[in-house]
């Protein structure tokens, strides 16, 4: 579990993108899998010249890193709106109580305040 979200299966989203960027992320930094272990100046090589493999593997772990973030961070925020509003609606009723009670008592009407002050 994590932030709230729980994985029910090894087929969730959130798994196979961990598992994905960590499998490109570890051929990249085996010894050997790279001439970037070997060669450091490489590392400045643009993606788009041809044979620089390294650099849009790096890239593509990074996406997949911030995806697997992301995931669980958007059922945060959904689950945030949710508890939010829910909290907002009965404020609003309770609000709506007090103004209730105050247009009760403004328009004499104690037997329905009674009956209100039983019922809750």
């Amino acid at each position: 579990m994590m932030y709230g979200y729980d994985v029910k299966t090894l087929d969730d989203p959130v798994i196979e993108v961990g598992e994905k960027s960590l499998q490109l992320g570890v051929e990249l930094l085996m010894p050997g899998g790279s001439l970037l272990n070997f060669i450091p100046i490489l590392c400045h090589v643009p993606p788009w010249v041809p044979g620089a493999t390294s650099q849009k593997i790096a890239a593509e772990v990074k996406r997949l890193t911030l995806e697997m973030k992301r995931i669980p961070m958007d059922y945060v925020k959904k689950a945030l709106v949710s508890v939010v509003s829910t909290c907002l609606f009965f404020w609003k009723i309770k609000s709506l109580k007090g103004h209730f009670r105050r247009w009760m008592v403004q328009h004499r009407h104690p037997s329905l305040l009674i009956s209100l002050r039983e019922r809750l």
